[in-house]
């Protein structure tokens, strides 16, 4: 009896069934223009990307800005500061006179 039922067991699972489903759902997804949603997304990505370079930059000078208020103290004007050779000049003319 063990004999006879091993015998049919294999031959249980040798039948296969198609499946409808997964003939429908590989023609959906043959039918998904996967090319054209690839060049959408490079061309989305690209466009994010500038885009925040931009505001990376604009924030950027912001930052650099106060910065240089802080650093001249003056709330962003500059301050007249003498050149090295200005001063060099003007000790020459006073040990001259």
């Amino acid at each position: 009896m063990v004999y006879l039922a091993a015998r049919a067991l294999p031959r249980v699972g040798e039948q296969v069934l198609p499946s409808r489903t997964a003939k429908y759902f590989d023609e959906l997804v043959k039918k998904i223009p996967l090319e054209k949603i690839d060049v959408f997304l490079s061309s989305l990505a690209e466009k994010l990307l500038r885009k925040s370079k931009i505001l990376i930059l604009k924030v950027d000078n912001k930052v650099t800005f106060y910065l240089n208020k802080f650093k001249s103290g003056t709330n962003g004007k500059e301050i007249a500061k003498p050149d090295l050779f200005e001063t060099n000049t003007s000790e020459k003319q006073e040990t001259e006179k």
